[in-house]
């Protein structure tokens, strides 16, 4: 994949902008101050805080690792994020690497919020110390292409510069621009195009600089990689958040994928179409009228009466939640919700296309970017992601009890070759958990006569039991009593 070969749709190029071969492990913070969370990797935690873990069940776990660092249940990414040996242990089975934006631009938490707009809300936390951990060039140097996480240009995922200033959403994309990311991924894609299309009209347009080399591993300019479409402007994994994403300029849109009861994949952040409050023992609380307290909604699924008797509690991937969820309805019950905006206290302008727009089908995704190649010749790139693997197929159930049972790694490759979207420069299959994608890569792709890459992501590595904190199939696998559990799945993966 070339990171960042992408034209300028303004004066008509219709150059694909990605080739190659990816496979992206997301990487969290490198100091234990940077965020709650994104510190430790949790599998590294977990099995060397088992007294039982040996030296020889860490050898086959972690392989070479092993001999890189002095690993303990207390390791964290400060302590492997400063190894070259670190990059070059990962670019063993992967192409790139994808960090949360923290982790390159340091910063520290202020003892008071600042308001930075004049708004009167103080919603920054964190100011810029000035230094810059050397991610990127070490990255750079082992081959390994660099994507960075997440942009927002709300205030309160913005911080302050070193001389107390507000760094603007434009200059954060520079700065990591400007030392050599190789994609930004965001929720407001037209930012980060526009800070890419400057630098290009100021640069290459300059008789001075006919040849600009970005500080890119390709040296091109970054991919932009709209986060669940538009999500900053239109309610997230929506037609209409989609299609205004590659209006303004995004590379690749990435839809999330969880399965409807009759095995159709749609797009959602989570299966959980709304959630409610639950009391201490996992009981769902009703308000002095009888209703569920809603805590979170992506659809209108919890004011619809037909829908009342869905409500449920579930365990995925250890936790439990309250609420909706896509594997109970069918898809045509799912053409009867509509889609809200999830994070209306922040975006209340996204919540006036509250109840307009319907929740798309993978099938929908495809056919809307063919809709855009066959109008302007654009070839849109699609980032699926498959969530919660290990539930749907082994772990959860239907409201009667019955198991779930739906393989979304084979439902999508079988969407994929139905809809002819297999050209391995424009789909990446990306997942964090590991299992599926070991599959995928070993089963179900040579199976279908395709040859897709595949993403490995790992997230907010903390030490609670949310499924974002390590890959679930590993605990799965690991702990489970279930004769379907195995651990020797990863005997040749290197985690």
């Amino acid at each position: 994949m070339k990171f960042g070969n992408k034209p300028d749709r303004r004066y008509g190029s219709h150059d694909n902008p990605v080739s190659d071969r990816i496979a992206e492990p997301i990487t969290g913070a490198a100091t234990e101050d940077s965020s709650p969370g994104f510190s430790f990797p949790y599998d590294v935690v977990a099995n060397f805080s088992n007294s039982d873990f040996t030296e020889e069940d860490a050898r086959e776990v972690y392989g070479d690792l092993v001999d890189i660092i002095d690993l303990g249940a207390d390791t964290g990414y400060g302590d492997l994020l400063e190894l070259p040996e670190f990059y070059e242990f990962m670019a063993t089975y992967a192409e790139a690497v994808n960090p949360w934006k923290n982790t390159i631009l340091l910063r520290e938490g202020l003892e008071e919020p600042v308001d930075g707009d004049g708004d009167g809300e103080a919603e920054i936390r964190s100011q810029l110390t000035g230094e810059v951990f050397p991610l990127i060039e070490l990255a750079h140097d082992a081959g390994l292409f660099v994507n960075v996480y997440t942009l927002r240009d709300e205030e309160r995922y913005l911080t302050l510069d070193p001389d107390g200033s507000v760094q603007t959403p434009a200059e954060e994309a520079e700065d990591l621009i400007q030392l050599g990311a190789d994609g930004l991924i965001g929720d407001f894609p037209l930012t980060i195009d526009r800070v890419r299309d400057q630098i290009v009209a100021e640069e290459v347009r300059s008789p001075q600089n006919p040849d600009l080399q970005f500080n890119s591993l390709s040296g091109e300019p970054p991919l932009v990689i709209a986060h669940r479409g538009a999500s900053g402007e239109r309610p997230e994994h929506t037609l209409e958040a989609y299609e205004r994403a590659i209006a303004q300029g995004a590379d690749f849109i990435e839809p999330d994928l969880v399965p409807t009861k009759d095995g159709v994949l749609i797009a959602r952040h989570e299966n959980a179409l709304a959630t409610v409050e639950l009391d201490e023992n996992g009981n769902i609380v009703f308000d002095e009228n009888g209703d569920p307290i809603v805590t979170s909604e992506t659809t209108n699924v919890a004011d619809l009466e037909q829908f009342a008797d869905r409500l449920t509690v579930k365990e995925i991937d250890g936790d439990l939640y309250g609420g909706w969820f896509s594997e109970d309805f069918t898809l045509a019950e799912i053409k009867e919700l509509k889609a809200r905006e999830p994070i209306p206290g922040i975006r209340p302008q996204n919540s006036e296309f509250n109840d307009q727009f319907e929740i798309p089908t993978l099938s929908e995704v495809i056919d809307l970017v063919k809709r855009v190649e066959a109008e302007t010749g654009e070839e849109i790139g699609i980032y699926p992601e498959t969530k919660h693997p290990t539930f749907f197929e082994k772990e959860g159930t239907f409201l009667d009890g019955t198991p779930i049972d739906i393989d979304t790694s084979e439902i999508l490759v079988d969407t994929l070759v139905e809809n002819e979207f297999t050209d391995p420069d424009r789909i990446f299959i990306q997942s964090f958990e590991i299992e599926n994608l070991i599959e995928l890569e070993e089963e179900f792709l040579p199976e279908a006569g395709i040859d897709i890459p595949l993403v490995q992501l790992l997230g907010d590595f903390t030490e609670s039991a949310g499924s974002f904190s390590f890959p679930y199939d590993v605990v799965y696998n690991f702990t489970s009593e279930s004769p379907e559990a195995n651990p020797e799945v990863y005997a040749d993966f290197p985690i």
